[in-house]
């Protein structure tokens, strides 16, 4: 059996989230400084083991750890080198907001994860201070002078908003250039209802041009996340971008989300899903197979705006 959805695209991506705490309140993410829920319990190491190894049965070969922050949830470093090990798995690779890995790069590069994603909103102290509400940019930068001693690949995410930090752009491409290390443009999704702007992807790539960085398109390999990047001329480096509205990625889209608390989704705007928890507190092997099927078979063909007043929250889906 393998994850094939009604629209004959091959799952063997799945997102997984292991908490929705984070160390950080950044403004697009915990609008208004929403908390994590703490009257749900979040998945335990065994669930999420036994998870992984469901969806990897089924073909998934990529699974990224996401959060909230992961590196947050106790004992993380043990759970990952587990799941490394299961059978069948080919990347491990996790998102982290950067502050915690002068701890535990060292650590995850042990532990088998092959790439980390790191948030990043300005190269400016101050900016970056006032959008995670307290990051410290020094840390940060301790975080993946750290991750890069350790040898991990390093991926910068950084989401654009206009008026806010999209004056920094050709500041990213040159300092990920400089270390030869991609960085990708994420539009500005309204999740949570706040009311920053988007900036326009083609806006984006003209004053890289006038900049002087000639992009040329890349193509995508078999198990790539949704960013069309690009090599950057004369540079190491990688350009990225992610659009998910104005530039729709949905009919290459091979993922499944599952929530910390054991909600699977087949769309980032899904605000509905279904429940695999039960499954996994029996160990269902059966019925857990049968609930990612079930998934797989109701992902949509295209994502769908929320309606006005529908909120999802990025700490508690797994962004």
């Amino acid at each position: 059996m393998t994850l094939v959805d009604p629209y004959q695209r091959t799952i063997n991506y799945l997102r997984l989230s292991i908490t929705d705490r984070c160390n950080l309140r950044c403004r697009y993410c915990r609008p208004h400084g929403r908390a994590a829920n703490r009257t749900r319990r979040l998945l335990r190491d065994r669930e999420i083991l036994f998870l992984a190894q469901q969806a990897i049965d089924l073909g998934v070969e990529k699974i990224r750890i996401t959060g909230g922050e992961p590196l947050v949830r106790p004992g993380v470093i043990g759970l990952l080198g587990e799941l490394r090990a299961l059978d069948g798995l080919q990347h491990l690779v996790l998102t982290t907001n950067g502050l915690l890995l002068s701890r535990y790069a060292s650590d995850l590069a042990a532990a088998g994860v092959q790439r980390i994603n790191v948030s990043i909103d300005s190269l400016r102290h101050d900016r970056f201070h006032d959008i995670t509400q307290g990051g410290s940019l020094v840390e940060w930068c301790r975080g993946i002078d750290a991750a890069e001693n350790a040898g991990l690949t390093v991926k910068l995410n950084v989401v654009v908003m206009a008026g806010v930090n999209d004056e920094e752009v050709v500041d990213f491409v040159r300092f990920a250039s400089q270390r030869g290390w991609t960085v990708r443009f994420i539009e500005y999704m309204p999740f949570a209802g706040d009311h920053y702007k988007a900036m326009d992807e083609q806006v984006l790539r003209e004053r890289l041009d006038r900049a002087g960085f000639s992009l040329t398109p890349l193509p995508s390999g078999k198990i790539a996340g949704p960013a069309r990047e690009y090599a950057v001329a004369g540079g190491a480096g990688r350009v990225g971008f992610i659009s998910a509205r104005s530039c729709p990625f949905c009919q290459q889209c091979n993922r499944l989300r599952i929530t910390a608390y054991g909600e699977g989704r087949g769309c980032l705007f899904s605000t509905e899903g279904i429940n695999v928890r039960p499954a996994l507190e029996t160990f269902d092997r059966e019925l857990l197979k049968d609930q990612l099927m079930q998934l797989a078979s109701q992902k949509p063909q295209q994502y769908v705006s929320l309606d006005r007043g529908e909120q999802v929250v990025m700490s508690a889906v797994g962004g």
